[in-house]
């Protein structure tokens, strides 16, 4: 199994904000709107990962049309072995590229 390295290879990093400090007022509109913001942020930052070529050992769970991913073992999405290999998500099935 070709285990993927995040200082090598093109692969997803989620990012997930920390909740800011909690001031003690539940009506501070401020942190209301920040936290509001940052979920904003992480909702970008994630559909711009899955838009993203990257390297991948298995398939995605929710592939969307046009994804593109650089497979490694042991995901074998056209089931031809021939590994390591560039596809993408036509919106029915995986295709060489």
């Amino acid at each position: 199994m070709a285990d993927i390295n995040p200082r090598a290879d093109l692969a997803l990093i989620q990012y997930v904000p920390a909740p800011p400090p909690f001031s003690g007022d539940p009506r501070d509109e401020r942190i209301r709107f920040l936290v509001e913001q940052l979920d904003k942020l992480k909702n970008v930052i994630a559909e711009l990962a899955d838009a993203a070529p990257q390297v991948a050992n298995t398939a995605p769970l929710k592939p969307r049309y046009g994804m593109i991913r650089f497979v490694r073992t042991p995901w074998d999405p056209l089931s031809d072995g021939s590994l390591p290999k560039p596809v993408f998500y036509d919106g029915t099935a995986w295709t060489a590229l």
